[in-house]
């Protein structure tokens, strides 16, 4: 049974990495940190996964140990509450972790040395999910004595991002709670409630690493999300970090990263483009999504959409001066003439029909 479960979180780390390395190959322009260390950790887990089902002994155990320890350094990826810079060295130590664990998997398979016992690996994970807590107590601590930092986060998006990761934290805690319990009744006999673990820590795992791929908090809950986004009126989010120069990079990133999007692909020719769309290739949250573009542009989300809707349909109408009103709507992503009439009058200052006139008589001058 064990093994059946160790080699399905094996093979779901390695779709996770596979679907990763594709994305990042596609996208390769607008790939962050996260997403281009992402693969990585999936690979690394598996290999360790691996080492662990041919070392023999008690499996089930110590995959909760090797699971735990792959949970510290994903979700210390994905956490809001680290400085970026502390993050990636709690990731490289728990990465040289994992290494040197998975090489002693290996030496028990040879035989070069034992396979540990029952009551260390309890006594490993014990440490591990304590280990867990600390981390991420200590960085909220840190976060709480940094006054201007959280006034700085302290934003609705911030404060769902931090929500989740409790949730992650306490699922992962009452898991490991129950696993160890259990265990010390049954003095370390593996059981049912050992392949429960797995299950829902390899479960864990394998949705904290599809938040990365689908740049996403929730992962099955899509449409919740949108609702809270809208909810929030997300594009009108005005930007409070812009004298701050660490800020300006990072919103001049951002900024850079869309425009590169919407002039190679032109996702704005989707009439249903929204503001989660754009998340799922530009590497980063809504928030910054909108604060770059506000900061850069002064305008929200819609507006910075149908204005690119609307230089689109002046290039297709100079190439194509027969086009219809309507059809250059329909052709730059415009759901009705209406919304094309109403963005066309507020970036050029009179209606898309007087205006393919005019250009119309300006061509056939210009041909003779």
């Amino acid at each position: 049974m064990y093994m059946f479960i160790v080699s399905l979180i094996i093979i779901a780390s390695l779709s996770v990495m596979v679907c990763q390395l594709v994305k990042n190959y596609r996208y390769k322009e607008l790939a962050d940190d996260k997403a281009g260390i992402l693969p990585w950790l999936m690979g690394l887990d598996a290999a360790l996964f691996t080492a662990d089902m041919f070392a023999g002994g008690d499996v089930g155990s110590r995959m909760t140990a090797d699971l735990l320890l792959s949970l510290i350094a994903i979700l210390t990826l994905l956490s809001s509450v680290w400085k970026q810079e502390v993050g990636k060295r709690i990731v490289k130590v728990v990465c040289c972790l994992q290494l040197a664990l998975a090489t002693a998997y290996l030496l028990c398979a040879l035989g070069l040395i034992p396979v540990p016992g029952a009551y260390p690996v309890l006594v490993a994970v014990l440490t591990l999910s304590l280990s867990m807590s600390w981390l991420f107590l200590h960085s909220m601590w840190s976060r709480i004595r940094e006054v201007r930092s959280v006034m700085k986060s302290g934003t609705v998006w911030q404060n769902l991002c931090l929500n989740v990761e409790v949730f992650y934290l306490l699922c992962i805690q009452m898991t490991v709670s129950l696993f160890l319990f259990v265990s010390m009744l049954r003095d370390g006999r593996p059981g049912i409630h050992t392949s429960v673990t797995l299950f829902l820590l390899g479960c864990t795992l394998v949705a904290a690493g599809l938040r990365v791929v689908f740049d996403s908090v929730f992962v099955l809950l899509h449409r919740h999300e949108r609702r809270i986004v809208e909810s929030m009126k997300i594009s009108h989010v005005e930007v409070s970090a812009a004298s701050d120069p660490k800020f300006d990079d990072m919103y001049r990133d951002v900024y850079e990263r869309i425009i590169v999007l919407f002039e190679m692909k032109k996702p704005f020719l989707n009439s249903e483009l929204t503001i989660n769309d754009v998340v799922k290739v530009v590497y980063t949250n809504k928030l910054y999504i909108s604060k770059a573009i506000s900061h850069y542009t002064g305008r929200n989300f819609c507006q910075f959409v149908n204005y690119h809707r609307v230089i689109h349909s002046m290039e297709l109408f100079r190439n194509s001066p027969e086009l219809k009103v309507a059809e250059l709507a329909a052709a730059s992503g415009f759901n009705s003439i209406v919304s094309f009439s109403m963005a066309f009058r507020l970036f050029m200052n009179e209606n898309p029909s007087d205006w393919c006139r005019k250009e119309r008589l300006r061509l056939l001058k210009t041909k003779k």
